[in-house]
């Protein structure tokens, strides 16, 4: 798949969740998050890797200047599949000319279905149960800002 066939298929695929395009990212919100994709490319190939984040309101002090990935409060990545020689694996780099976009988009939708949008319609009072359930503790994973589990433990106990 060439880079321009990526970047549609990433406008299509994130447009038909809800996402706006906006500078160089994606983005929705609700009342508790916003909920922002940034596509950063490989210093070492031909490959992305796509960033999905929250940020949470009432929390994040930056919102809503939301500009990349380092604003986000909590994220992830999306997982595709790579070759390595004649095994299919996964990994979080999608390899461009592996693949094209027909054999790629499922893995959009999928990310979006299993925990992209249930993590953000759950909201705050849902985001450390849902963290748990797709991604393992909520403490190992929250711990790049500082108070936000506490932060959320308490909007889930209200």
């Amino acid at each position: 798949m060439e880079m321009i066939e990526f970047k549609n298929l990433c406008a299509k695929s994130f447009g038909n969740y809800g996402l706006i395009k906006r500078k160089k990212g994606y983005f929705m919100e609700n009342d508790d998050f916003i909920l922002s994709i940034f596509l950063q490319k490989s210093n070492f190939s031909m490959s992305y890797y796509i960033n999905v984040g929250y940020s949470v309101k009432g929390y994040n002090m930056i919102i809503p200047d939301i500009k990349d990935e380092t604003d986000q409060d909590f994220g992830y990545r999306i997982r595709f599949p790579y070759k390595d020689g004649t095994e299919v694996k996964y990994g979080y780099a999608l390899k461009l000319k592996d693949f094209d976009t027909v054999e790629i988009e499922p893995y959009f939708d999928k990310a979006f279905e299993e925990w992209i949008l249930p993590i953000f319609h759950g909201g705050k009072k849902e985001a450390i149960s849902n963290i748990n359930i797709h991604f393992g503790s909520p403490k190992n994973f929250l711990c790049l800002r500082k108070g936000l589990y506490e932060y959320l433990l308490e909007e889930a106990a209200k």
